[in-house]
């Protein structure tokens, strides 16, 4: 069962702020599963992560650290990569 403990969201959320940058560089592409108290398993596979951090028999948090170069330019260049070319004819 999940508990809602408004106190203890804005702990983990306040470890995760403090922390963003060690995240960027050590986890970056993985996820991580977190607590107030700091990391408690990651990898770059969800289910592995998951069943680590269950393994540990803490509260968890589970948040894919991304890889962001330029965060809009990778969607703008991702979007345009996968969008299909196709010519257009006068009718449309």
């Amino acid at each position: 069962m999940i508990h809602f403990n408004p106190e203890y969201n804005e702990k983990i959320l306040k470890w995760l702020h403090g922390a963003r940058q060690l995240l960027q560089k050590e986890y970056c592409n993985q996820y991580i599963a977190y607590n107030a108290e700091g990391l408690v398993a990651h990898g770059h596979e969800l289910h592995q992560v998951l069943e680590s951090a269950r393994a540990s028999r803490k509260t968890f948090a589970i948040h894919f650290v991304p890889y962001r170069p330029a965060g809009s330019i990778v969607i703008v260049i991702f979007l345009l990569i996968c969008t299909p070319l196709t010519p257009r004819t006068r009718g449309e």
